[in-house]
């Protein structure tokens, strides 16, 4: 029965990605790292970029060897390595086999457990090291013989935990309460050292996000708690969560999380699992009432966890190492009870019996996936008709990506679900502040442009239910609809509002200023000036990387047949060569205009812009422009 509900898990891993936090953030990180090979940290554009993030790099890792499946893939395995340590939690307290085959089985039909395996959250990594950390230190209280190694292997455990959630440190206190009752043990000289070395490998660890994001932001929990710390990237207030799940345990929290789901996270009825009444309770009793300290221990921690992290937010998800540590508990205590050969084992198996079937009932209760369509398993075509039906603006972020060749910033006026883009994603949400207030103090379609323009933006994503009524037709109005997804367009700037600012001086040479010639200097010719291979005039302006500019030349021959060239020299901020753009035409005896649309490439800064020839014979330009 555990290896059916495990292969349950592994197939929907399969499907596509349809889930919000997942293609906001943790497949949007992967897939921006397998493109650009760093990630940036701005948080000034993604306020998420310097949270704890180690379990989106070990997702990175599967994405970049095998794509949006592979990482899916890896985040299952770690939910079945969580199942894994509820066995090994079970055995550690004394119980049997028996007991561990039913906490497995309880852990992974919960469906909470379901939808953090069907869907990119990184609770599934956070939950292996915290409880792997749990055991170990809890290993490291129970015997001498067990201490000097897994004092350090669990400091380092709970490191790598403190770097994948914050909310890790509300796990330490119940932890800090076990081993100041056992401190005999681990207080001794011999493992005083490694004492030290565990809590050194603990900060090594777990300090690595928290000192990058007070590097780059000055607030180490960044934007948490910025009401202290006062980061310039985010408002000096509080960051709170949201109010709908309130704070603290209530006597009748058992029966709230099984029937009152909504409460405690975005699911419905049953999303926490049917466990806690009819297997929980008695489990306890037996564990108390039995004086199974280690059970009793496990539990105490267990409770203490959901605790601490409720008194902040009471949200099942920050909570989910609790659901395999009191799995374990129900183990436990089903082992013993089959040990003791009383009433009680049959009356446990009828139970667990109907909770698990209850459980796979209610196993799209929190989930992303109520019809189990397995039909995007077949072919791409498929897959992407069931995005089209589920989720049109993945499909638009694919296309996006087929015309965005030069990668230039994205707006994306929609639910920021664009895991996969192979560009920036400007949010006018809380995420990108300050291009939100761009978009929200707009107040006509040029206020829109320029907003977008001054962000690089070429291509824009947009969902007809987006925002306001007055704000969409903005939007709407200041941009042409490129192909149309269902809800979704993709789209760009209109054509009446592309390149009307004009970033040379004198582009029609009626004044020498700004532009430099050879030796000779600038040769005036009729209504323009004669240039040649040899004696090209030129003008530097400055560009931003990866925008779109117009570059157009109105050119004719000086006498003699020969062919001009349009030209550009990108240079960093540095003045280092970038690369350039080069386009020969052949003059005609009447003035011609030439055109050619560029893309800056990235880290240009500065534009060399040229009229010159192709060879020595001279031709006459009479206007050279570049627009953005």
């Amino acid at each position: 029965m555990v290896a059916t509900v495990a292969l349950v898990h592994i197939v929907i891993a399969l499907l596509p990605e349809v889930a919000y936090d997942a293609l906001a953030m943790h497949l949007f990180i992967p897939a921006h790292l397998a493109l650009r090979h760093q990630w940036g940290f701005d948080a000034s554009s993604y306020v998420w970029a310097v949270m704890p993030m180690l379990g989106d790099w070990v997702f990175a890792i599967g994405y970049m060897l095998g794509g949006e499946t592979a990482a899916r893939l890896i985040n299952v395995g770690f939910i079945l390595t969580i199942t894994w340590y509820v066995r090994e939690l079970v055995i550690w307290a004394g119980g049997t086999a028996i007991g561990a085959r039913w906490a497995a089985l309880i852990f992974l039909s919960t469906p909470l457990t379901f939808t953090e395996s069907s869907s990119l959250f990184i609770e599934s990594v956070w939950t292996t090291f915290v409880v792997a950390g749990i055991l170990a230190i809890l290993k490291a209280c129970s015997s001498v013989e067990e201490t000097k190694h897994n004092l350090l292997i669990g400091g380092a455990l709970l490191g790598f935990a403190a770097a994948a959630k914050a909310v890790t440190f509300t796990v330490i206190p119940a932890l800090l309460i076990v081993l100041i009752c056992r401190y005999k043990i681990w207080t001794k000289a011999e493992f005083f050292r490694v004492a030290l070395l565990g809590i050194a490998a603990f900060l090594l660890v777990g300090a690595i996000p928290y000192v990058t994001a007070w590097i780059l932001t000055g607030n180490p929990v960044f934007p948490l708690f910025n009401k202290v710390f006062k980061s310039p990237f985010y408002p000096p207030e509080n960051f709170e969560a949201p109010a709908v799940f309130g704070k603290g345990m209530t006597w009748d929290l058992l029966y709230r999380m099984t029937f009152e789901s909504g409460r405690y996270l975005e699911g419905r009825t049953g999303s926490a699992g049917f466990q806690w009444l009819p297997l929980f309770i008695p489990s306890a009793v037996l564990l108390i009432g039995f004086r199974l300290w280690r059970g009793g221990g496990l539990m105490l921690v267990g409770v203490l966890c959901v605790s601490f992290t409720f008194s902040s937010t009471a949200y099942l998800r920050y909570v989910f190492p609790s659901f395999a540590i009191l799995a374990a508990c129900v183990g436990i205590a089903f082992g013993f009870a089959n040990r003791i050969r009383s009433f009680v084992y049959p009356a446990l198996c009828l139970a667990g019996s109907a909770v698990v079937g209850l459980n796979l009932l209610f196993l799209n209760a929190y989930g992303f996936y109520p019809d189990f369509q397995l039909t995007p398993l077949i072919s791409e075509d498929m897959r992407r008709g069931y995005l089209q039906t589920r989720l049109p603006v993945r499909n638009a972020v694919e296309l996006v990506n087929q015309l965005n060749a030069a990668g230039a910033p994205v707006a994306v006026f929609a639910q920021p679900l664009t895991a996969g883009l192979a560009a920036d994603a400007l949010y006018p949400t809380w995420y990108n502040l300050r291009f939100y207030s761009l978009i929200h103090a707009a107040r006509n379609e040029q206020a829109i442009v320029d907003a977008l323009a001054s962000n690089g933006v070429d291509f824009v994503i947009f969902d007809s239910g987006w925002g306001d009524a007055e704000k969409r037709k903005l939007i709407e109005a200041s941009t042409e609809e490129i192909a149309e997804l269902g809800t979704v367009t993709v789209r760009r700037i209109a054509s009446a509002y592309r390149f009307q600012s004009e970033l040379l001086k004198y582009p029609d040479f009626t004044s020498p200023e700004g532009w430099s010639s050879g030796p000779e200097g600038i040769s005036r010719a009729g209504n323009g000036i004669a240039v040649s291979v040899v004696s090209p005039a030129f003008q530097s302006v400055p560009v931003m990387q990866k925008r779109r500019y117009l570059y157009s030349v109105k050119a004719r021959c000086n006498g003699q047949p020969t062919q001009g060239r349009m030209q550009v020299n990108w240079t960093d901020a540095k003045s280092q060569f970038i690369g350039t753009e080069i386009r020969v035409f052949d003059c005609m005896d009447s003035p011609t205009e030439y055109k050619m649309e560029i893309i800056a490439p990235p880290k240009a800064t500065l534009a060399v812009v040229y009229a010159s020839g192709h060879t020595s014979i001279p031709l006459v330009f009479e206007r050279v422009s570049f627009r953005q």
